[in-house]
């Protein structure tokens, strides 16, 4: 029998960390892109993109995993996700797989690791 959706997982890299995140929670996978820095800097995002009209806040999951931290590169990926059924972006270094659970590959709930913030769009 095959895995449902829900149990389906994408699979991420940043650094040489690879983690994985329900495809559930996965609304699409852009290239990197521009976005707007917030003007007062908080620790946990990077800034907004604005997406078919609606301002979505762009998240440091590096920060947020305990890595070092770095700018967005023009070859990162985008990945647009739903946290607290709401929409929130983060960048990746990569999208390697979809696929199911490994336990090579932490699992990830967006909604733990990014509750709502303060101030969050």
């Amino acid at each position: 029998m095959g895995a449902t959706q829900a149990q389906r997982l994408v699979v991420c890299r940043l650094d040489d960390q690879r983690f994985a995140l329900p495809v559930a929670a996965i609304d699409r996978v852009l290239p990197a892109m521009a976005y707007r820095r917030p003007s007062q800097p908080q620790a946990w995002l990077h800034g907004a993109v604005e997406v078919h009209g609606v301002v979505v806040p762009v998240l440091d999951i590096r920060r947020r995993l305990c890595l070092l931290p770095r700018e967005p590169q023009p070859a990162d990926m985008f990945v647009l996700a739903t946290s607290g059924g709401r929409p929130v972006g983060f960048f990746v270094d990569a999208v390697e797989d979809v696929g199911d659970a490994s336990p090579a590959v932490p699992v990830h709930d967006l909604d733990r690791l990014f509750p709502l913030q303060p101030g969050m769009p």
